[in-house]
């Protein structure tokens, strides 16, 4: 193989007028992939398409990087087109991209919101991503068994959900859905971490409050009417209210660092292959 770009350093200069021409244009877009024949996604604009295997053919990226593009150009909002241009920008061209993949599961698998998952079962799929990253690929039965493991009832203090993100990992993370769904879904789950500022039972509270606030609004809501939900729960319980209202802005702030956090491990990845 002969890396990014096939070492053509023309091919990445003549990708990075066009990623900037779109971009100058308004025609770059953060969904996707997508191309609707006049601009789309940084993938779909690249290639004028979406098959993620013409995109890695085209350019020499692997493809299971090639299936995170878009999802971490948009997880890099406001600079999403910075961070599409910097994708390519920062690679050399002839550079080995082929053990990012899995060196991003490994990054993954280290996240907080696996602190309290099994450490055998972390252990040895840190192993295994890394004999992946060392192309010395472990023999599939060690890939059957942790998976195994993995169907024993989750560990106690795992945020919902965290086993899936473990199951998720627990394929190579060459198969292009690995790190999609894992990426997918870390930034929810290290949202969902507990609080002990806000514990689950105020929050299961609020929910039932804004549900019922939800129920007594109905013909409001059939009217067209927009609901203030936010004065309604503060007027039924302000001290729950502030405490709801401020654990949601914390939790969305997890969410968009993790999701900045991802997209700044691999691009600096990316720059040191």
């Amino acid at each position: 193989m002969s890396g990014a770009f096939h070492g053509d350093a023309g091919l990445k200069r003549k990708l990075l007028d066009r990623l900037t021409r779109h971009r100058d244009a308004g025609t770059l877009t953060f969904r996707g992939p997508v191309w609707d024949g006049t601009g789309g996604s940084p993938l779909g604009v690249s290639i004028r398409g979406t098959d993620i295997d013409v995109y890695a053919s085209s350019y020499g990226y692997p493809p299971a990087l090639a299936a995170i593009l878009d999802l971490l150009a948009g997880f890099s909002d406001p600079d999403s087109a910075g961070f599409a241009i910097g994708w390519v920008a920062a690679v050399r061209p002839g550079a080995d991209l082929s053990r990012i993949a899995a060196l991003l599961a490994i990054e993954l698998l280290a996240h907080p919101v696996l602190s309290n998952a099994p450490r055998a079962i972390v252990a040895e799929l840190t192993a295994l991503h890394q004999a992946d990253a060392d192309a010395t690929p472990a023999p599939r039965e060690r890939w059957r068994a942790v998976r195994a493991a993995l169907a024993a009832p989750p560990a106690d203090g795992l945020p919902p959900d965290a086993d899936g993100l473990l199951e998720t990992l627990g394929w190579p993370a060459a198969a292009r859905s690995t790190l999609v769904g894992a990426m997918t879904g870390l930034p929810r789950l290290a949202a969902a971490m507990p609080r002990p500022e806000w514990p689950h039972a105020h929050e299961r509270r609020a929910i039932a409050i804004l549900h019922d606030l939800r129920e007594e609004a109905a013909a409001d809501i059939a009217a067209g009417a927009i609901i203030d939900y936010r004065a309604r729960l503060t007027a039924r319980d302000p001290v729950l209210a502030a405490g709801f209202f401020t654990n949601l802005e914390a939790t969305n702030r997890t969410a968009i660092a993790t999701a900045h956090s991802i997209a700044r491990r691999c691009m600096a990845m990316l720059r040191a292959a």
